[in-house]
């Protein structure tokens, strides 16, 4: 089930970069409503496999290369990293991102499985000054907010919301299974297995840096 999120009018007017990174990847189904209008769209590392699947003209491929199981076309704009450095192919490939003339929100596809220490990495990306706004792992689709956030779904599908600092920040729900009423969530303090109960969910946040909402495909 594809989700339209309305969270906010700048994310509209925003250009679109699609950021594909290694690990588990979703069907391309759950997120085919990304694919149909976007302005950037880069790989890193092996998310360039991700990408040649779903026929994806990369504006550029970042790494180290260590992953990758496929040999990228040589008309890829692709620069490689030494295997020793200081940053993921993530961060490095987010770092171009920010480096474009216009600002783009991030769309992160892929990920999510395996090694702890990628997973939390990725996690830490939305602690930073220039988070992705939606992330589609093989399970679900986490989507990063300061506000609030409007979707569509249906009913039944599985909803996580996640604390990303250590002060409490106040949620509300309307459409769970267990409605959220200025709930305290925190890095210690989450919400997890609820439930939509109809097509329509609102969770809005009133104070705090931002939370993660995971919502599950099916």
């Amino acid at each position: 089930m594809i989700l339209k999120n309305l969270a906010s009018k700048e994310s509209w007017i925003m250009k679109k970069a699609l950021l594909f990174i290694g690990g588990s990847a979703p069907e391309t189904v759950d997120y085919q409503k990304e694919l149909k209008e976007y302005d950037y769209a880069i790989a890193a590392d092996s998310g360039y496999n991700l990408a040649l699947r779903d026929s994806i003209s990369l504006d550029l491929l970042v790494g180290d290369m260590d992953s990758i199981s496929i040999e990228p076309d040589a008309s890829v704009n692709t620069l490689v990293y030494p295997e020793d450095k200081d940053f993921t192919d993530t961060e490095i490939a987010i770092s171009h991102i920010k480096a474009l003339e216009e600002p783009h929100e991030i769309i992160m596809i892929g990920g999510g499985e395996g090694r702890l220490d990628h997973t939390f990495s990725l996690i830490a990306l939305f602690k930073s000054t220039f988070p992705p706004v939606r992330w589609y792992t093989s399970f679900e689709c986490l989507h990063f907010i300061k506000d609030k956030l409007y979707i569509d779904c249906i009913k039944g599908q599985g909803v996580s919301v996640l604390g990303l600092s250590d002060q409490p920040i106040s949620v509300t729900s309307c459409g769970l299974q267990w409605e959220l009423d200025k709930f305290p969530i925190s890095i210690a303090q989450h919400s997890t297995s609820n439930r939509t109960t109809g097509n329509h969910l609102k969770i809005s946040i009133e104070r705090g840096g931002g939370v993660l909402i995971g919502i599950s495909y099916h």
